[in-house]
């Protein structure tokens, strides 16, 4: 079972107790839910809101363009955006940074139906391969 909120409330100790095979946590972001979508190379094209609609410049100008090395991905994760912590880290930053935690589809394949552990799995394995420079995993 994984519940990316419930190691944010347990103590330091409460959360070293829990077995790793069955309980996984990721940091929380604050900002809003973002569906990232990529082109077939691998730049960030679009960025929409959980209700659909894109995000305007003001909160992601600096993202589209990016290369996040997933070509025609769906790619979900929360960006710095729309609530007080969020605008705030943007601000401080100089720039948006969106937080990447899930796939739904990678090189066009649909992971939608994976078990949430294999869909988190998959981008953080590429993105280790294509840092190790072994290989772009994206590559044919």
């Amino acid at each position: 079972m994984t519940y990316a909120g419930a190691a944010s409330r347990l103590t330091e100790a409460a959360a070293a107790a829990l077995d790793p095979r069955r309980w996984g946590y990721q940091p929380k972001v604050d900002g809003a839910y973002a569906l990232a979508l990529t082109d077939g190379r691998g730049f960030l094209r679009r960025l929409l809101s959980r209700n659909g609609l894109p995000f305007g410049a003001a909160d992601c100008a600096d993202l589209i363009g990016i290369q996040t090395g997933h070509p025609d991905a769906a790619l979900i994760g929360e960006i710095e955006a729309h609530t007080p912590a969020g605008v705030a880290a943007r601000e401080a930053r100089g720039f948006a940074q969106i937080h990447l935690y899930d796939a739904l589809r990678l090189s066009g394949a649909d992971c939608a139906r994976l078990p949430y552990a294999d869909r988190l799995a998959r981008p953080h394995r590429e993105r280790s391969i294509a840092e190790c420079g072994a290989r772009a995993p994206w590559a044919p």
